[in-house]
């Protein structure tokens, strides 16, 4: 049942949250550069950067955020 597994490939060259700004139709580049100014500044907490950003219409889960600052993503 389970030979045909394979290991994922390095599909993302950014993390989550910077893919998800990009995704919406509205971003500029200056809107990906304030990502992650955000994502790297302390001031902003996970919960209260992720409520912000879907107020925007950006989905980005508190957990892309914390993987982001723990520097477990291709950034």
């Amino acid at each position: 049942m389970l030979e045909d597994l394979t290991p994922a490939a390095d599909q993302a060259q950014t993390c989550k949250a910077v893919q998800r700004v990009r995704e919406h139709p509205d971003t500029t580049e200056r809107d990906v550069e304030l990502i992650v100014e955000y994502m790297n500044n302390p001031a902003w907490g996970h919960y209260q950067l992720s409520y912000a950003l879907r107020k925007k219409g950006i989905d980005v889960h508190k957990d892309s955020i914390i993987r982001h600052r723990q520097g477990r993503c291709p950034c």
